[in-house]
C-alpha cells in the first residue's frame, strides 16, 4: 500500500489560494452591505471611522481563520493507494474509500488535480495537485477509469458560479430584511427559508464536510427565525385597523 500527502510546498500554495479567496469574498460581502445601507438615501452621512476599521477587522480576521482552518485540513489529508482500493483520511471529515470496480471516471482540472468519481455523486474524493508523487498517482489511477480533461475556462466557471450563488442569496436576504413591502418580504423569505433548510440537511449528509461545518449549519435556524419574524410582523400590520 502506498501513502501520499501534501508537500510543504503545496500545503503554501493551497493556503495562499484559501486566502485570496476568502479576502475576495468578504470584501464583496462588505461592499454589498455598505451599498445596501446608502441606497437610495442621499442624506445618510459616510460611514464613521469606526465602521470601516471593524470592517477591516472583519476581514483581516476572516481572513487568517480561513486560513488557519485550511491548513489543518491539508496537512492531515492522507491517500492510501492499494491495487484495488483508494482510501482518504482527513482532520474531521469521515473516512472515504473508493473500490476499483466502482470507479467510472477521473475528471482532471488545470491547476486543481483530479476528482476520482463513482456512480454516487456524494461517494468521490478530490486528489489535489499539490499531493506528492502526484503524477505517480494519476497514471494509476487512469488504469482505473478513463481521465476527462476539463477546460480552464469550465474549471473557473465552475469555482466562481458557486461563489457568486453563495454571495446572491446573502444578499437577497438583506434585501428581504431591508424592505418593507410585504407583497415581497413574505414570498421571499419563505424561499429562503426553504432553500436555507435544503442547505442544512444536505450539509449533515456531506461525507466532504467536517463536524464542525455540520454544526454550525444548525446557526441557519437564526437567519430563518428572522425571516418568520419579519414576515409575521408584516403581516399583522396589514391586518391591524
Amino acid at each position: 500500500m502506498r501513502t501520499y500527502t501534501i508537500t510543504p510546498e503545496g500545503l503554501r500554495r493551497l493556503l495562499w489560494r484559501s486566502a485570496r479567496l476568502s479576502f475576495a469574498v468578504t470584501v464583496l460581502l462588505i461592499a454589498i452591505a455598505l451599498r445596501l445601507r446608502y441606497f437610495g438615501n442621499d442624506d445618510a452621512e459616510p460611514a464613521a471611522p469606526w465602521v470601516l476599521i471593524y470592517l477591516f477587522g472583519v476581514l483581516l480576521i476572516g481572513t487568517w481563520l480561513s486560513a488557519r482552518a485550511t491548513r489543518r485540513v491539508w496537512l492531515t489529508y492522507r491517500l492510501e493507494l492499494s491495487n484495488d482500493a483508494l482510501r482518504r483520511t482527513q482532520y474531521r471529515m469521515p473516512e472515504i474509500s473508493l473500490q476499483r470496480g466502482d470507479v467510472i471516471e477521473l475528471e482532471e482540472m488545470p491547476g486543481r488535480g483530479l476528482t476520482v468519481r463513482t456512480g454516487d455523486s456524494e461517494l468521490f474524493i478530490f486528489v489535489p495537485l499539490e499531493i506528492d508523487r502526484y503524477d505517480e498517482l494519476r497514471s494509476e489511477l487512469a488504469n482505473w477509469a478513463p481521465v476527462q480533461r476539463l477546460s480552464t475556462a469550465t474549471t473557473w466557471r465552475r469555482q466562481w458560479l458557486g461563489i457568486m450563488a453563495a454571495v446572491a442569496i446573502v444578499a437577497w436576504m438583506v434585501a428581504t430584511m431591508w424592505v418593507r413591502n410585504v407583497a415581497f418580504v413574505v414570498p421571499s423569505a419563505f424561499a429562503i427559508s426553504v432553500f436555507l433548510l435544503w442547505a442544512f440537511i444536505a450539509a449533515q449528509r456531506s461525507r466532504h464536510l467536517d463536524r464542525r461545518t455540520k454544526i454550525g449549519m444548525y446557526l441557519v435556524i437564526f437567519p430563518i427565525l428572522a425571516l418568520t419574524l419579519k414576515s409575521t410582523y408584516l403581516l399583522v400590520g396589514l391586518t391591524t385597523p
